[in-house]
């Protein structure tokens, strides 16, 4: 599974990567996690040159992220200069450092919904700091688990693709294998994810596949700051792959380099597996980035049915990366990379959708017995 290489390396580097013993209770194996989200205090400073600021975020992404010019191509060089020029006049008028936040953050959701941050740097919490993909999520528990609903139906449930979760996730798998080939029915709930790496998921594929999945690959896009970052990955792990990224990137400033030969790649594996025979995936409209990417390969799949809402919309443009403002004050993450499916088949701010949607009429807590009820049927 090539296709995973590039991101693990990345993943490896960028993200604090942990294994934990999953606990035993009787055929079933659960792994927990669980962590806390701090509350940034508001801060506030009189005189501060935003506008200076604001410049700054402009030419940054402009010359550094990968969906900067596609959405000036889709919205028209008019729009975009009558927008954001409204908002360096209001720079003018901020007295505070959360009301300068709010307008650059505005200013960023023009180009797409998720893949960017911005925000000061007191307030990035250091586990964001080091994703490489992800939107902001304000859940506060999250737990990994599988549990067997009846003889014929199992139930995983997985909060987030986060590389640093692969281990987890990998261990349940591995530990309920026998179990997940014997049952027919596999409820997959990743509503409300936070994104993260595609090698998380990799050890799922097998048990949804049956044909070739086509996955479309990815371009970076050339810029000094975007090779600096790949040269710094160089050599905290003494990679050529990654120094030759940088080289090609330094060599390419504005142009889109390709990390492959062709466009797509097809993943094929030797066997079907006949159970499960029917895999329901249950998706919000808070899944994207990695959780979407997991639904593009995953609803190619004849066993797959998607059970839920529209998800965000925000895959097209990823990879993340994070840099500090001239002042060391703010933080900045943009995207490095576009996907080789746009424009021909676009999920930003448009979504994946269910095949089987579950309006507000059926309440969260009762989606699992509806999609079980019909796997089941």
């Amino acid at each position: 599974m090539k296709k995973y290489v590039f991101f693990t390396l990345l993943c490896l580097i960028i993200s604090k990567s942990y294994a934990q013993e999953p606990e035993q209770e009787q055929e079933l194996k659960q792994d927990t996690v669980r962590k806390q989200e701090q509350q940034p205090e508001q801060k506030q400073e009189q005189g501060y040159d935003y506008a200076k600021a604001f410049d700054w975020v402009i030419e940054t992404f402009r010359m550094n992220d990968a969906g900067y010019q596609y959405i000036i191509e889709q919205k028209g060089e008019d729009d975009y200069n009558r927008f954001t020029g409204d908002l360096k006049t209001r720079t003018q008028n901020i007295k505070s450092d959360s009301a300068y936040v709010a307008l650059v953050q505005k200013w960023l959701r023009y180009f797409r919904k998720g893949c960017w941050e911005f925000g000061l740097k007191g307030d990035l919490n250091h586990e964001t700091e080091n994703k490489l993909d992800s939107l902001v999520r304000k859940d506060t528990t999250k737990t990994f688990y599988i549990s067997k609903l009846n003889n014929n139906t199992l139930y995983l449930h997985i909060p987030s693709f986060d590389y640093k979760n692969k281990a987890i996730i990998d261990s349940i798998l591995i530990a309920n294998d026998s179990i997940i080939r014997s049952i027919p029915n596999l409820i997959i709930d990743i509503r409300n994810s936070t994104g993260g790496s595609d090698a998380s998921y990799e050890k799922l594929i097998p048990y949804l596949y049956t044909n070739p999945i086509r996955i479309d690959g990815i371009m970076l896009l050339g810029s000094e700051l975007n090779a600096k970052g790949f040269d710094k990955y160089a050599q905290q792990t003494n990679n050529d792959y990654m120094g030759a990224i940088a080289a090609k990137l330094r060599n390419n400033i504005g142009k889109f380099i390709s990390l492959g030969d062709n466009k797509s790649d097809i993943l094929q594996i030797d066997s079907v597996l006949p159970y499960p025979r029917n895999i329901g995936i249950i998706i919000s409209e808070n899944n994207a980035n990695t959780d979407e990417q997991f639904l593009l390969e995953a609803k190619q799949s004849k066993k797959v049915k998607l059970f839920g809402k529209t998800t965000a919309g925000a895959i097209d443009i990823s990879n993340m990366t994070y840099i500090s403002s001239p002042d060391n004050k703010y933080y900045l993450a943009y995207a490095i990379s576009r996907s080789n499916r746009i424009p021909d088949y676009s999920i930003d701010d448009i979504g994946i959708q269910p095949d089987f949607y579950i309006n507000s009429d059926i309440p969260q807590n009762e989606w699992v017995n509806y999609v079980q009820k019909i796997l089941e049927e």
